[in-house]
């Protein structure tokens, strides 16, 4: 089965192959602490034209409000799946 959207991609013998959205991720979170913070969310928006703010678009994303935004709040894991449950939701 293919991987999800945000999953890590190991290859066989291999270091983990970053997905898209977690290649995106890493590179907004500047001091590598694993999270985005609102001044790095700002600063990666610079330069871009948006209908909304980049502040409001953090404060959307940021479902905990502790001002900081997980890989799971930027969108790149999925929640898990059930288990035991198969793709159409029933056991």
């Amino acid at each position: 089965a293919a991987p999800s959207a945000g999953a890590t991609v190991r290859p066989t013998g291999g270091a983990a192959v970053l997905t898209p959205c977690q290649a995106d991720f890493n590179g907004r979170d500047t001091n590598g602490d694993g999270a985005i913070s609102k001044a790095e969310w700002v600063a990666s928006e610079a330069g871009k034209t948006f209908i909304q703010a980049p502040e409001a678009a953090f404060d959307q994303r940021d479902a905990n409000k502790d001002g900081k935004l997980t890989p799971a709040e930027f969108g790149c894991e999925q929640p898990s799946p059930t288990p035991g449950a198969t793709p159409n939701g029933r056991g």
